[in-house]
């Protein structure tokens, strides 16, 4: 639970979690497991999985640990394996709806949905992540970012989200949704309201 490498995977995975740090291991599996969202269940399931296999690649094979290219694949083998077995039928074309999934809603065909999130600690440092999937659910990139300054959070999410935009620029990517979870930076970007 407390690898970064990992940590990283369960954030680009599908279900797009933050591991809990105020929850033993045994506690944060079972409530997975015994999820009434059995999609989620397997997704988690199939994550621990290739958490084991791609250990052991990276012991006994010398192979690299990607969490981006584990966490697609993770993807991949669920909907391949729903599919062929007919579960979750009529929740997409693939038989595996990540909309159906706690916490990610699918965006539109042909649109790039991103979300960011910020880390604000104690030793003076500053990090975003990104994470760009498509409306599969499938990961585009994943990008993570570290900066040796002392921030309030809402100052970060609205730093994170100005380097969203520019990374969006930066790819010349169009029709992006961007998700975060700062209502105050939202409302500001809209106008609504800035008095924080």
């Amino acid at each position: 639970m407390h690898c970064q490498v990992i940590q990283r995977l369960w954030f680009v995975s599908p279900l797009g979690l933050h591991v809990p740090p105020l929850m033993s291991l045994s506690d944060w599996v079972h409530k997975w497991l015994t999820n009434s969202n059995l999609q989620a269940a397997q997704l988690f399931s199939l994550t621990l999985w290739r958490i084991w296999k791609g250990r052991n690649d990276v012991v006994f094979n010398n192979s690299q640990f990607c969490p981006v290219k584990i966490a697609s694949e993770i993807s991949g083998f669920a909907a391949e394996f729903n599919e062929a077995c007919n579960v979750f039928t009529g929740e997409g074309s693939s038989g595996l709806s990540t909309t159906a999934v706690d916490g990610w809603v699918s965006p539109a065909v042909g649109v790039t949905k991103i979300n960011i999130d910020v880390g604000c600690f104690d030793d003076n440092y500053t990090c975003w992540g990104l994470i760009s999937r498509n409306y599969e659910g499938g990961v585009l990139a994943a990008i993570t970012k570290r900066e040796t300054i002392n921030s309030t959070p809402l100052v970060a999410e609205a730093l994170g989200l100005q380097w969203c935009l520019n990374w969006i620029l930066e790819q010349k990517l169009q029709d992006v949704v961007v998700e975060l979870d700062s209502e105050v930076v939202v409302k500001c970007a809209y106008g609504s309201f800035c008095n924080a």
